[in-house]
Protein backbone atom coordinates (compact mmCIF):
# COMPACT_ATOMS: atom_id res chain seq x y z
CA UNK A 1 0.00 0.00 0.00
CA UNK A 2 1.62 3.62 -0.92
CA UNK A 3 1.84 6.47 1.38
CA UNK A 4 -1.01 8.23 -0.45
CA UNK A 5 -3.39 5.41 -0.18
CA UNK A 6 -2.23 5.42 4.01
CA UNK A 7 -3.03 8.81 4.37
CA UNK A 8 -6.52 8.40 3.03
CA UNK A 9 -7.76 6.07 5.34
CA UNK A 10 -6.17 7.96 8.05
CA UNK A 11 -8.76 9.25 10.76
CA UNK A 12 -6.63 12.16 11.39
CA UNK A 13 -7.65 12.25 15.38
CA UNK A 14 -11.03 11.32 14.45
CA UNK A 15 -11.62 8.47 16.88
CA UNK A 16 -9.86 10.49 19.59
CA UNK A 17 -12.33 13.45 19.14
CA UNK A 18 -15.55 11.93 18.63
CA UNK A 19 -16.84 11.98 22.21
CA UNK A 20 -14.79 14.96 23.00
CA UNK A 21 -16.60 17.54 24.91
CA UNK A 22 -16.87 21.09 23.58
CA UNK A 23 -17.72 24.20 25.77
CA UNK A 24 -17.76 28.22 24.45
CA UNK A 25 -17.25 30.43 27.23
CA UNK A 26 -17.18 33.73 28.00
CA UNK A 27 -14.88 35.07 31.51
CA UNK A 28 -15.99 38.53 32.19
CA UNK A 29 -13.43 39.92 35.06
CA UNK A 30 -15.44 41.66 37.79
CA UNK A 31 -12.17 43.04 39.15
CA UNK A 32 -9.19 44.60 37.33
CA UNK A 33 -6.83 42.52 34.90
CA UNK A 34 -2.87 42.35 36.10
CA UNK A 35 -0.49 41.30 32.65
CA UNK A 36 1.89 39.42 33.93
CA UNK A 37 4.43 38.94 31.24
CA UNK A 38 7.39 40.08 31.33
CA UNK A 39 9.56 43.50 30.52
CA UNK A 40 12.33 42.44 30.12
CA UNK A 41 13.40 40.72 26.31
CA UNK A 42 16.65 39.18 27.39
CA UNK A 43 15.80 37.74 31.06
CA UNK A 44 18.86 35.40 30.30
CA UNK A 45 20.92 38.18 29.57
CA UNK A 46 19.75 40.37 32.88
CA UNK A 47 20.55 37.45 35.07
CA UNK A 48 24.22 37.10 33.87
CA UNK A 49 24.57 41.01 34.05
CA UNK A 50 23.85 41.15 37.51
CA UNK A 51 25.84 38.22 38.66
CA UNK A 52 29.00 39.97 37.11
CA UNK A 53 27.59 43.42 38.71
CA UNK A 54 27.61 41.40 41.64
CA UNK A 55 30.81 40.44 41.47
CA UNK A 56 32.44 43.41 40.30
CA UNK A 57 31.10 45.39 43.39
CA UNK A 58 32.77 42.58 46.29
CA UNK A 59 36.12 43.10 43.97
CA UNK A 60 35.67 46.92 44.31
CA UNK A 61 35.28 46.88 47.72
CA UNK A 62 38.21 44.78 48.01
CA UNK A 63 40.03 46.46 45.92
CA UNK A 64 39.55 49.72 47.77
CA UNK A 65 40.95 48.47 50.80
CA UNK A 66 44.25 49.10 49.38
CA UNK A 67 43.95 52.31 47.62
CA UNK A 68 45.04 55.84 48.05
CA UNK A 69 42.28 58.64 48.50
CA UNK A 70 42.56 60.21 45.32
CA UNK A 71 42.37 56.26 43.80
CA UNK A 72 39.13 55.86 45.61
CA UNK A 73 37.54 58.81 45.08
CA UNK A 74 38.03 58.74 41.40
CA UNK A 75 36.54 54.84 41.47
CA UNK A 76 33.41 56.40 43.67
CA UNK A 77 33.31 58.75 41.06
CA UNK A 78 33.26 56.35 38.52
CA UNK A 79 30.45 54.22 39.70
CA UNK A 80 28.46 57.53 39.96
CA UNK A 81 29.02 58.26 36.75
CA UNK A 82 27.22 54.83 35.87
CA UNK A 83 23.73 55.16 37.73
CA UNK A 84 23.72 58.75 35.72
CA UNK A 85 23.97 57.10 32.31
CA UNK A 86 21.27 54.45 33.17
CA UNK A 87 18.12 55.25 31.41
CA UNK A 88 15.29 55.04 33.66
CA UNK A 89 12.62 54.77 31.87
CA UNK A 90 13.85 50.97 30.35
CA UNK A 91 15.29 49.79 33.69
CA UNK A 92 11.34 50.46 35.07
CA UNK A 93 9.98 48.70 31.75
CA UNK A 94 12.36 46.02 32.67
CA UNK A 95 11.03 45.31 35.81
CA UNK A 96 7.48 45.98 34.56
CA UNK A 97 4.86 43.05 33.83
CA UNK A 98 2.95 43.06 30.58
CA UNK A 99 0.23 41.69 28.15
CA UNK A 100 1.25 39.79 25.89
CA UNK A 101 0.38 41.04 22.36
CA UNK A 102 -1.35 39.60 19.01
CA UNK A 103 -0.09 41.06 15.40
CA UNK A 104 -3.14 43.46 16.19
CA UNK A 105 -1.50 44.64 19.30
CA UNK A 106 -4.31 43.76 21.03
CA UNK A 107 -3.84 42.56 24.67
CA UNK A 108 -3.84 38.33 25.00
CA UNK A 109 -4.03 35.78 27.00
CA UNK A 110 -2.12 32.28 26.30
CA UNK A 111 -4.34 29.02 26.30
CA UNK A 112 -1.48 27.87 28.73
CA UNK A 113 -2.51 30.71 31.54
CA UNK A 114 -6.40 29.08 31.14
CA UNK A 115 -4.63 25.82 31.66
CA UNK A 116 -2.79 27.05 34.78
CA UNK A 117 -5.54 28.62 36.21
CA UNK A 118 -7.73 25.22 35.43
CA UNK A 119 -4.78 23.29 37.81
CA UNK A 120 -4.99 25.89 40.64
CA UNK A 121 -8.68 26.09 40.24
CA UNK A 122 -8.77 21.62 40.18
CA UNK A 123 -6.10 21.98 42.94
CA UNK A 124 -8.89 24.22 45.49
CA UNK A 125 -11.56 22.03 44.47
CA UNK A 126 -10.23 18.89 45.56
CA UNK A 127 -9.63 19.95 48.83
CA UNK A 128 -13.83 20.57 49.10
CA UNK A 129 -15.45 17.19 50.21
CA UNK A 130 -18.63 17.91 48.17
CA UNK A 131 -17.21 19.44 44.93
CA UNK A 132 -17.75 17.55 41.75
CA UNK A 133 -13.74 16.95 41.38
CA UNK A 134 -13.51 15.13 44.53
CA UNK A 135 -16.55 12.60 44.22
CA UNK A 136 -14.99 11.66 40.52
CA UNK A 137 -11.97 10.89 41.93
CA UNK A 138 -9.29 13.27 39.52
CA UNK A 139 -6.17 12.15 40.59
CA UNK A 140 -2.86 13.18 38.73
CA UNK A 141 -4.64 16.26 37.52
CA UNK A 142 -1.90 18.41 36.21
CA UNK A 143 -0.62 15.98 33.73
CA UNK A 144 -4.34 15.04 32.66
CA UNK A 145 -5.53 18.64 32.34
CA UNK A 146 -2.12 19.56 30.34
CA UNK A 147 -3.04 16.73 28.07
CA UNK A 148 -6.62 15.67 27.77
CA UNK A 149 -7.73 19.07 27.80
CA UNK A 150 -7.41 21.61 25.35
CA UNK A 151 -8.16 25.37 25.08
CA UNK A 152 -8.60 27.25 21.59
CA UNK A 153 -9.55 30.55 20.62
CA UNK A 154 -12.24 29.15 18.27
CA UNK A 155 -11.41 25.20 17.89
CA UNK A 156 -13.59 25.51 14.48
CA UNK A 157 -10.28 27.09 12.78
CA UNK A 158 -8.36 24.12 14.62
CA UNK A 159 -10.63 21.44 13.21
CA UNK A 160 -10.11 22.66 9.77
CA UNK A 161 -6.09 22.78 10.32
CA UNK A 162 -6.28 19.42 11.21
CA UNK A 163 -8.85 17.95 8.65
CA UNK A 164 -6.70 19.67 6.15
CA UNK A 165 -3.41 19.49 7.15
CA UNK A 166 -2.10 22.37 7.27
CA UNK A 167 0.01 24.73 9.38
CA UNK A 168 -2.36 25.30 12.70
CA UNK A 169 -2.75 29.41 13.21
CA UNK A 170 -0.81 30.23 16.06
CA UNK A 171 -3.91 32.64 16.99
CA UNK A 172 -5.32 29.54 17.86
CA UNK A 173 -3.73 30.09 20.53
CA UNK A 174 -3.90 33.77 21.14
CA UNK A 175 -6.92 34.78 23.72
CA UNK A 176 -7.61 38.37 22.37
CA UNK A 177 -8.55 40.66 25.75
CA UNK A 178 -11.80 42.56 24.84
CA UNK A 179 -12.06 46.15 26.55
CA UNK A 180 -12.72 49.43 25.64
CA UNK A 181 -10.91 50.94 28.70
CA UNK A 182 -7.04 52.52 28.39
CA UNK A 183 -5.22 50.14 29.80
CA UNK A 184 -3.55 51.39 33.32
CA UNK A 185 -1.07 50.41 36.02
CA UNK A 186 -0.94 48.75 38.93
CA UNK A 187 1.59 49.44 41.57
CA UNK A 188 1.52 47.84 44.78
CA UNK A 189 4.80 46.64 47.79
CA UNK A 190 5.38 42.99 47.89
CA UNK A 191 6.55 41.99 51.19
CA UNK A 192 8.55 39.20 51.73
CA UNK A 193 10.20 37.53 55.31
CA UNK A 194 14.18 36.51 54.81
CA UNK A 195 16.76 35.29 57.26
CA UNK A 196 17.79 39.19 57.33
CA UNK A 197 14.29 40.54 58.07
CA UNK A 198 11.27 41.58 56.31
CA UNK A 199 12.40 43.02 52.92
CA UNK A 200 10.02 45.15 50.64
CA UNK A 201 9.64 45.63 47.22
CA UNK A 202 7.56 47.59 44.57
CA UNK A 203 6.02 45.38 41.79
CA UNK A 204 4.17 47.16 39.18
CA UNK A 205 1.96 45.07 36.27
CA UNK A 206 -0.31 46.66 33.14
CA UNK A 207 -3.29 46.48 34.32
CA UNK A 208 -6.88 46.12 32.57
CA UNK A 209 -10.12 47.94 34.26
CA UNK A 210 -13.13 45.29 35.32
CA UNK A 211 -15.34 44.53 32.89
CA UNK A 212 -13.20 43.01 30.22
CA UNK A 213 -13.74 39.83 28.77
CA UNK A 214 -12.39 36.97 26.82
CA UNK A 215 -14.28 34.30 24.63
CA UNK A 216 -12.81 30.47 23.67
CA UNK A 217 -13.62 26.88 23.23
CA UNK A 218 -12.37 24.42 25.90
CA UNK A 219 -11.98 21.06 24.35
CA UNK A 220 -11.53 17.87 26.74
CA UNK A 221 -10.83 14.70 25.33
CA UNK A 222 -12.53 12.84 28.31
CA UNK A 223 -16.01 13.66 27.03
CA UNK A 224 -19.00 14.66 28.56
CA UNK A 225 -18.15 13.37 32.23
CA UNK A 226 -16.15 15.88 32.26
CA UNK A 227 -18.31 18.96 32.27
CA UNK A 228 -19.53 19.12 35.73
CA UNK A 229 -15.53 19.43 36.78
CA UNK A 230 -15.14 22.20 34.59
CA UNK A 231 -17.79 23.83 35.16
CA UNK A 232 -16.73 23.92 38.85
CA UNK A 233 -13.18 25.29 38.38
CA UNK A 234 -15.10 27.96 36.05
CA UNK A 235 -17.18 29.06 39.22
CA UNK A 236 -13.75 29.54 41.17
CA UNK A 237 -13.05 32.25 39.11
CA UNK A 238 -15.40 34.04 41.50
CA UNK A 239 -13.09 33.72 43.91
CA UNK A 240 -9.51 32.74 42.83
CA UNK A 241 -9.17 33.98 39.03
CA UNK A 242 -6.31 34.63 36.42
CA UNK A 243 -3.05 36.87 36.16
CA UNK A 244 -1.20 38.49 38.66
CA UNK A 245 -1.79 39.40 42.50
CA UNK A 246 -4.48 36.60 42.56
CA UNK A 247 -5.01 36.42 46.20
CA UNK A 248 -6.11 39.94 46.11
CA UNK A 249 -8.99 38.61 43.78
CA UNK A 250 -7.66 40.34 40.88
CA UNK A 251 -8.33 38.48 37.31
CA UNK A 252 -11.69 37.21 39.60
CA UNK A 253 -14.41 36.48 36.79
CA UNK A 254 -17.63 35.07 36.21
CA UNK A 255 -18.65 33.20 33.07
CA UNK A 256 -21.23 31.95 30.91
CA UNK A 257 -22.04 29.41 28.15
CA UNK A 258 -22.19 31.70 24.80
CA UNK A 259 -23.21 30.46 21.40
CA UNK A 260 -19.72 31.08 18.98
CA UNK A 261 -20.01 33.79 16.63
CA UNK A 262 -20.58 32.46 12.90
Amino acid sequence: MTAAELNKKRTRGERLRKDALVMHVRLTFMNELLGTASGNEDIHGTYVAGKIKKKQKASQKYIREGLTDEQRDALVHQELEDIKNLNADEEITKGKTFFPRNDKGEPILFDYQIRGFFKSACGACRQIPESETTAKKFTAYKGKIDTLIQVYSDVRKSKDAITNGTVEDKAIREIVIHTNKPIGDCQRPLRASTPQGDRVAISDSESIAPGAWVEFDIVSLLGEGSRGMIEEWLDYGYDNGIGGWRNSRKGSFIWDYVDPEE
